[in-house]
């Protein structure tokens, strides 16, 4: 190999890294990293903590939470993580959003979990378990759009290499309350795991660390479309430690309700169908 030609292709290579670097890749799979340039902004950690106020620096957070701005006031997480609240009277919460906001977050002044969720205290099948938050003041970042049909989420879950789950559970490191994100590995479909939880939650797993943490209950798997653009297509509402995977309960599944709490007209009702493709899932 000549030497003009090996320093033409080390510059062709060394172009080609700086190129990837400066788009920002997507989390690598199974791996959670800190956030970057291309996390997006409105992805939230609520805490629920003890005493008169909540402290940043010492962070005397008594249970942690994800989620994700909705609209100006609003932000959208798992209901079971507000039951939380409900059954310890004593605790407040708070909202802290990322990037660069205020540490010590906003006061959560209404809570309104879908009226078609059902706690269970023993193995629970998560179905309609999403909740709304709403703070008194606008929120300092733009809302997450969301999926708007099953059709939208079906064909983001059809590349599943563009989807990632956030949340501010534990990292690699055993850190919890640091956002961070794993490209999903979306499960192909399963007949036992299609029966014990229904047609609207889909699962994934990770290498290395095949589930989500405590922390991450209410995140939310965000997909590129094809603008480039962030769209949210499910809550994770769930790990099942028995299979070691994580169960994602999809946004059209809650559609509706999401709209009316925000004011919104009801979209046009799809055809009534329960034939998830879970072959187009199949990494």
């Amino acid at each position: 190999m000549s030497g003009a030609f090996s320093k033409t292709l080390y510059l062709i290579l060394v172009s080609a890294a700086l190129h990837g670097a400066a788009a920002g890749a997507l989390p690598i799979l199974g791996e959670y990293v800190p956030e970057g340039p291309d996390t997006p902004a409105g992805v939230c950690k609520i805490v629920f903590y003890h005493g008169s106020y909540y402290d940043p620096i010492q962070q005397n957070w008594d249970k942690l939470c994800s989620g994700t701005i909705i609209s100006k006031r609003r932000l959208l997480t798992a209901a079971h993580c507000v039951n939380y609240l409900a059954h310890h009277e004593a605790l407040s919460a708070k909202i802290i959003c990322s990037p660069g906001s205020f540490a010590w977050g906003q006061d959560v002044t209404v809570i309104t979990k879908h009226p078609d969720y059902v706690e269970k205290d023993t193995e629970p099948i998560p179905n309609h378990d999403v909740a709304i938050l709403e703070v008194g003041k606008d929120f300092d970042f733009p809302p997450i759009t969301l999926a708007q049909s099953k059709d939208a989420v079906d064909e983001a879950l059809k590349t599943p290499e563009q989807c990632v789950l956030y949340g501010y559970g534990k990292d690699n490191d055993g850190k919890e309350g640091n956002l961070h994100g794993a490209q999903l590995q979306i499960l192909p479909y399963n007949p036992a795991l299609f029966r014990r939880y229904g047609p609207h939650v889909f699962f994934s797993g990770f290498n290395g660390r095949n589930r989500a943490e405590v922390g991450d209950s209410g995140g939310p798997v965000l997909c590129k479309n094809a603008d480039g653009a962030w769209i949210e297509i499910a809550v994770h509402v769930q790990a099942d430690e028995r299979w070691n995977i994580s169960l994602h309960e999809r946004v059209d599944n809650n559609l509706d309700w999401i709209r009316l709490i925000q004011n919104l007209p009801r979209l046009p009702r799809e055809p009534e169908s329960k034939a998830y493709l879970f072959a187009d899932y199949v990494p």
